[in-house]
């Protein structure tokens, strides 16, 4: 029980302060913590990018014992994104008609048989220091 209420007061300490989503990831992509781990996403084209699945400190990306599940939403509805897994990090493309510039990316994943909680990056990417500055700035 112990343990348990631990990792909820890391994990809830970790989601209140961004845990690293304000700067780029180790492969200079946009970071996220969906629990005890780091997810990454790396634009490489307007509907193709890479996935990684980074331990704690944002190293070792893997995809042994891993999976993701992504969906696309924007105005033209909710679909799945298809993503294959490389040597260490998992390619995804986007469907036709869909592109990273509008919408959000609905992330669910598991690393080496560890669940996270579903994530979202907003559409276009971007660090979150954005949105933070703004809700500080109209708060003071």
């Amino acid at each position: 029980m112990r343990l348990l209420i631990s990792f909820v007061a890391i994990f809830a300490t970790c989601k209140a302060v961004g845990h690293g989503e304000t700067k780029p990831g180790p492969h200079n992509g946009f970071i996220r913590m969906p629990g005890a781990f780091h997810t990454e996403i790396v634009p490489l084209s307007k509907s193709e990018f890479q996935l990684y699945l980074l331990d704690f400190n944002w190293a070792n990306p893997t995809i042994r014992k891993s999976m993701v599940d992504i969906k696309i939403e924007s105005k033209k509805g909710k679909v799945p994104v298809r993503c294959t897994p490389n040597v260490d990090h998992f390619k995804c493309e986007l469907p036709n008609g869909f592109d990273l510039k509008k919408g959000k990316l609905i992330l669910n994943s598991s690393r080496e048989d560890t669940p996270g909680a579903e994530i979202t990056y907003d559409l276009p990417l971007k660090l979150l220091r954005d949105a933070q500055s703004k809700s500080h700035e109209t708060h003071h």
